[in-house]
């Protein structure tokens, strides 16, 4: 679903980006590059070509998890930002921009799952969300990159299938 915010939910938006992303972005999974300052798809392939000359990977699998930014549950992404922030405040206005819903034609229409594509803030949202799946990934011992909702897992032969719904 694409959500294009009002302007005044824009500047909103980017004020608390300004305050949540140093927060959050020092602790992403070292191979998550969508989204991210300093940080490109140029980056993303690069370090895919270093696991394959470095490590000798022979397979590896493109994931794309479908309807990503669709499907985010939104009490945990909350949950995933408030082990970081404990202002309630924050977590209040992340939870309205959440729920704020969207127009469809000229009708609006509620949001109880996901998050809307066009938002400022909605990249650092799906990494937050995202990061989980990383660190489960790095946990077992598979090497990922990752730009945005696409994945490459690399780990010798095995091949693995994730939907976005999975969060730890």
């Amino acid at each position: 679903m694409l959500g294009i915010p009002a302007v005044r939910d824009r500047v909103v938006q980017q004020s608390l980006l300004d305050i949540l992303q140093p927060i959050f972005d020092p602790e992403f999974h070292p191979s998550s590059y969508g989204y991210r300052p300093g940080r490109s798809c140029h980056h993303a392939i690069t370090k895919a070509t270093m696991f394959i000359r470095e490590y000798q990977r022979k397979w590896f699998v493109n994931m794309d998890l479908s309807k990503c930014f669709d499907t985010l549950d939104h009490g945990l992404i909350i949950a995933s930002f408030s082990k970081r922030v404990k202002d309630g405040s924050i977590l209040d206005l992340l939870e309205k921009f959440l729920k704020s819903g969207v127009m469809v034609g000229d009708e609006w229409q509620a949001s109880k799952i996901g998050s809307p594509q066009g938002g400022v803030i909605s990249p650092l949202i799906a990494n937050v969300y995202l990061d989980s799946f990383d660190q489960f990934m790095k946990g077992r011992g598979h090497r990922i990159v990752r730009y945005a909702d696409d994945s490459v897992p690399r780990r010798h032969a095995r091949v693995f299938h994730t939907p976005c719904s999975y969060a730890a």
